[in-house]
């Protein structure tokens, strides 16, 4: 189907981290092998969004974009072994869903390059 991309064994888990004041959320594996922090920082020139729920959000995508991505190749590959389903699809008024797919999967698998941060947004 596709190509999994190489990062760390999911499923990934949350802890809560209480620092200070703030409540920081650790993503890690089964294994507590350490990904990523979610900070709370109650900064006012610097807000942060809800730190909780942006850290469950990360995990439910996550550990969810295996099964999403070969659920979305399977609908595609269905619509392409039955074309009579794809022209049905293309009637749609909401717009095709196999073209949706179809953008979905390749956003799915585009290689994402992170911007420099600036100095001063940098902790530590």
């Amino acid at each position: 189907m596709h190509k999994i991309m190489v990062h760390d064994p999911i499923p990934w888990k949350l802890t809560k981290a209480i620092i200070g004041v703030d409540e920081d959320y650790l993503i890690h594996t089964e294994d507590d092998v350490h990904i990523a922090e979610v900070f709370e920082h109650q900064d006012l020139e610097r807000p942060h969004g809800p730190s909780k729920e942006n850290a469950e959000f990360i995990i439910r995508a996550v550990n969810n974009h295996d099964a999403l991505l070969e659920a979305l190749e399977a609908f595609v590959l269905t619509c392409e072994n039955h074309p009579e389903l794809k022209e049905y699809d293309a009637r749609w008024p909401e717009g095709s869903l196999y073209g949706k797919a179809e953008a979905a999967i390749a956003k799915a698998k585009i290689e994402i390059t992170p911007p420099h941060m600036p100095l001063e947004w940098r902790h530590g």
